[in-house]
């Protein structure tokens, strides 16, 4: 039994049964979801009858609404399944899921989500929860749920401590006023679809105090789905607390389910290498490097007048970013470093990289006259904070805050990121997307599609790694074994169409294998997004001439009308 996967509407399977039937509810309990999802309407009489639609055509083939039908009316009814065939049962009353529910709930830990679709039918929802309380159920078996935040209103002043779960369906920025407007509910749970699940909306509910609850990640059976499409499931379900409504708990619940031989044997080769990752994947403090000056103290930066800003994280950690504001008619440049140094490096060379290269492709920026904010990460510079995926994603969201109070054009902004920055340029195009502000460019140095494809390549033990799943499922070691993910590839569906892409991407790269940006490239072209790559031949992964790629994607044309062509433009330097 998983207490985290409910059945939505009961659960498909053998038989087909109906949405909402004591057949599909009893399906979902044998299968050993944790929970039941289901709708509830009162009749013209006054019965709660568990329905999804307002109307009876869909699931019953008969006009008319529920509303307007009395229960003895309604129970002549029969539910049509998937195929619409007609099926043994009528349509169940509340109390009858109830009784069906009442010997698991007994057995241990079981919710039943009642989702109020009647704005009248909060009071008698509430009486027959009470009810249930006196035979002995716990508030604790209940989840009462609406996008109708009236109705959940009623249910707290006629039952305060049953748990009550508020519904949204909209943007990132739109969770944020809503659950704001909403917080005198003190909801125990935030439910959102499948979809809108990132790590932005996951913790905005889980600083509001809620848990999350998402609904129907299923077009298709789960056990039918790609490779990708399970994996990226099965890691936010391993990987983020919250529970999952879905059409199919059965074949969820094999997906997670663990092989014992194989997830021994595969635990311990984890558990070795996950052992000092931190030192292999971030590298802030590399011999002979100094820690972050002044900007006015480094040569290259002295004449173009940057300041030097403290910016502090929702955890309270500061960070640098240095700023030169340019001429209004260039674009601006957010620059994010790799995870090797910071942007003040002038440690000595090691044959692949001048070590002074990220200074001179800021001064070339800056004496073109664009503006440039080149921010500096936690853990890097003089931060003593240390460096994590988590950790980036609460410092990207302080620049975006930042960048808000100085009143940035979006249209003039170009996001970009070198190696392991390409990520946070990413993320950060994406989080100023879903605020409905998208950048007009976002420039990437050798940037990769996951941590995990990387480690493949570089790791030798790593494709062992990849290939030992756990259990049935397509899911993969990966995300034991790494602690930070950094998935580009998927940041890459959620960028917009206002947003050009630029790729620069070195011919010799030892570290990042150019196959990355050629996927990146592939995943950008399928959403119809304008694609700009220059490829520098000769150039290893920190070897690009910095001057040479501060003027290539200066040149990038991202600021004229958006007619501009979506074809993939190459540029051999």
């Amino acid at each position: 039994m998983n207490r985290n996967i409910w059945g939505h509407r009961g659960c498909r399977g053998a038989g087909n049964p109906p949405e909402n039937s004591l057949a599909a509810f009893q399906a979902a309990i044998d299968c050993g979801a944790g929970g039941i999802e289901l709708d509830v309407h009162l009749s013209k009489d006054g019965a709660l009858v568990v329905f999804h639609d307002s109307e009876t055509q869909r699931m019953t083939g008969v006009e008319g609404t529920l509303a307007s039908l009395t229960l003895p009316e309604i129970k002549r009814l029969h539910l049509l399944t998937v195929e619409r065939r007609p099926f043994r049962e009528h349509v169940p009353t509340l109390e009858e899921v109830l009784d069906l529910v009442d010997a698991r709930r007994k057995s241990g830990p079981f919710v039943v989500n009642i989702e109020l679709k009647d704005p009248h039918s909060a009071p008698a929802v509430a009486a027959v929860v009470q009810s249930r309380l006196a035979q002995g159920w716990r508030l604790d078996n209940f989840l009462i749920s609406s996008f109708d935040m009236s109705c959940l209103r009623v249910i707290k002043t006629l039952l305060p401590a049953l748990p009550i779960g508020t519904l949204f369906e909209c943007s990132a920025e739109e969770l944020v006023q809503g659950i704001a407007e909403t917080r005198d509910l003190k909801p125990a749970t935030i439910n959102i679809p499948f979809s809108s699940l990132t790590p932005v909306t996951w913790e905005l509910i889980r600083a509001a105090g809620a848990l999350p609850v998402v609904w129907t990640p299923n077009e298709t059976n789960p056990s039918q789905r790609l490779l990708m499409e399970r994996e990226t499931l099965v890691k936010a379900l391993r990987e983020w607390e919250f529970v999952l409504i879905t059409d199919f708990p059965r074949e969820i619940l094999q997906l997670l389910k663990p092989n014992i031989a194989r997830a021994t044997a595969t635990g311990v080769l984890a558990a070795c290498l996950s052992y000092g990752q931190q030192e292999m994947l971030f590298h802030p403090k590399e011999s002979g490097l100094e820690n972050l000056r002044s900007p006015s103290d480094y040569p290259e930066l002295k004449r173009f007048g940057f300041s030097e800003i403290q910016l502090t994280a929702e955890d309270g950690v500061n960070f640098l970013v240095w700023e030169s504001l340019g001429r209004l008619d260039q674009p601006h440049f957010l620059l994010f470093h790799g995870n090797r140094a910071h942007w003040g490096d002038t440690g000595p060379g090691d044959g692949q990289r001048d070590r002074r290269a990220r200074l001179k492709f800021i001064a070339e920026l800056a004496s073109s006259g664009a503006g440039v904010t080149a921010v500096t990460l936690r853990g890097f510079g003089n931060s003593s904070a240390i460096p994590s995926e988590l950790g980036f994603l609460r410092d990207l969201r302080a620049v975006i805050e930042y960048l808000e109070t100085r009143g940035f054009d979006h249209r003039r902004l170009v996001v970009a990121g070198e190696s392991l920055g390409t990520w946070a340029a990413t993320q950060t195009a994406v989080y100023l997307t879903e605020r409905n502000t998208p950048p007009a460019l976002v420039s990437l140095q050798n940037p990769f599609t996951s941590m995990a494809d990387v480690g493949e390549e570089v790791v030798s033990h790593f494709p062992l790694v990849r290939s030992l799943h756990i259990g049935i499922s397509a899911y993969s070691l990966d995300h034991h074994v790494l602690k930070n993910h950094f998935y580009t590839a998927n940041l890459f569906q959620k960028l917009s169409a206002e947003t050009t892409i630029h790729i620069a991407t070195s011919g010799r790269d030892g570290l990042v294998h150019p196959s990355h940006s050629d996927k990146l490239a592939e995943i950008a072209k399928k959403r119809n997004l304008r694609v700009v790559r220059d490829v520098f031949p000769e150039a290893a992964h920190h070897s690009i001439p910095p001057v040479e790629y501060a003027r290539t994607s200066d040149s990038v044309d991202a600021f004229r009308s958006p007619s501009m062509s979506i074809a993939t433009e190459y540029r051999v330097r």
